[in-house]
């Protein structure tokens, strides 16, 4: 949700790198800073193990905003989550590299 960002100087203001379960994220509205390649209506899967967080220059980025303007959602699960055809159908393979640049 549209939240403004920690004041103090050294505070990570976008997610980490981390290693979940599956991770499903629906983004909603707004401008999503942690991706490049990600708008409204697109949704994520990150596989259970697969290490992933922001973009290096996201990061970067985020240290000259004041907040965030961005309404997604997260669903985390335990139990794996596989891709439907449908889902198959309109996978942009270029998003694993999103972090990359």
């Amino acid at each position: 949700m549209p939240r403004p960002f920690p004041s103090e100087p050294d505070v990570l203001r976008v997610p980490y790198y981390h290693r979940n379960d599956d991770e499903v994220i629906f983004y909603h509205s707004g401008g999503f800073m942690s991706r490049r390649g990600v708008g409204a209506g697109s949704l994520t899967l990150h596989p259970q193990g697969i290490d992933h967080g922001p973009n290096p220059k996201a990061a970067e980025a985020a240290k000259q905003r004041d907040g965030s303007n961005e309404v997604a959602i997260l669903i985390e699960t335990e139990e794996s989550m596989e891709p439907t055809e449908a889902a198959a159908r309109v996978e942009d393979p270029e998003y694993v590299r999103s972090w990359m640049s």
